[in-house]
């Protein structure tokens, strides 16, 4: 692999794997998006449409807890934006968690093993919380975001 490759990849999984690392979360990188403008997207047909990875900081309410999930495409999908297979193999991504929008439309989004750890602890169902995630991919079923982080919103 080329060396800008190598510097490539490895930023990336930086930034991926700093909330399981422990290391002070940036919460500033995180663009501000709207969950339900995410939703009305256009979306294909068939297929998935790999983006380019966005930062986003989207407030959502949770709905529920993590609970198992297939995270293969997402895995292979981080795969194809250049994080190294053994990189993604060691960040577990095994959970998804409901969350709803402001207008009530209800969507799952991926979440680190070690990020939903916290959460039953941290925020009682029905809360208004900031998650802070990757957008990775859009489907047929809605956006494929990865939650990295999450906060607390001023809206409890």
């Amino acid at each position: 692999m080329p060396f800008r490759g190598i510097v490539g990849s490895i930023g990336f999984l930086v930034l991926l794997a700093a909330p399981a690392a422990g290391w002070a979360f940036n919460f500033d990188r995180y663009k501000p998006r709207d969950l339900d403008e995410l939703l009305s997207e256009q979306r294909p047909a068939s297929g998935t449409k790999v983006l380019a990875a966005q930062k986003l900081n989207i407030e959502v309410t949770l709905v529920s807890y993590a609970v198992s999930c297939n995270a293969g495409f997402l895995k292979r999908t981080m795969i194809m934006l250049g994080v190294p297979r053994e990189v993604v193999a060691d960040v577990t991504i095994t959970k998804c968690i409901k969350v709803k929008s402001p207008k009530g439309q209800m969507a799952s989004m991926y979440v680190q093993d070690t990020v939903a750890e916290y959460l039953p602890g941290e925020v009682p169902l029905g809360s208004v919380i900031n998650v802070y995630g990757d957008y990775l991919f859009l489907g047929k079923d809605g956006p494929g975001i990865l939650v990295n982080e999450f906060q607390g919103s001023n809206k409890y």
